[in-house]
């Protein structure tokens, strides 16, 4: 019981039991990247969100104008938890595959970078509501049909 006690008073000392995963996660320090592109096998990703441990937040994204369409994956490096990949765009600066964002949740909230076409980043928030789900006029959430149906016109 001793060493019980004394086990629960050390770790206690040293904050690792007051700290959740989440609060652990929001303690990143957000840093903007370079213009880099990334392998992102599109059926893999469609079945991962169809069947797989995705996050509400996780999913494919249209820009109000329809002009982008993007996945947001959740992706656990150190400087930030979710990136935005374009998946296709309706001009020649943007590829598939290349990081469009990326962000760091923090409470009730995603905040990060937006790039432009040379790379250069903007600072971005998005508010997440009680469902876990994006709030912004920005980006609309597609349905993996809405998704598949667009992949089939071209957009």
């Amino acid at each position: 019981m001793k060493k019980l006690m004394l086990a629960l008073v050390f770790v206690s000392s040293l904050g690792i039991s007051s700290l959740s995963a989440e609060e652990m996660e929001s303690s990143k320090s957000l840093k903007s990247i370079s213009k880099q592109a990334i392998d992102l096998n599109l059926p893999q990703f469609s079945k991962y969100l169809q069947i797989g441990d995705a996050q509400e937040l996780e999913g494919v994204y249209a820009t109000a104008d329809r002009r982008y369409v993007i996945a947001i994956i959740k992706n656990k490096k150190k400087s930030h938890d979710y990136i935005g990949v374009v998946i296709s765009a309706d001009n020649k600066y943007w590829e598939k595959g290349e990081v469009k964002f990326n962000f760091v949740k923090k409470e009730n909230m995603l905040q990060g970078y937006y790039y432009n076409q040379a790379g250069k980043a903007f600072p971005i928030q998005f508010s997440i509501n009680e469902y876990g789900a994006l709030e912004t006029k920005l980006l609309e959430k597609l349905t993996l049909e809405e998704f598949r149906m667009s992949q089939l016109a071209g957009l």
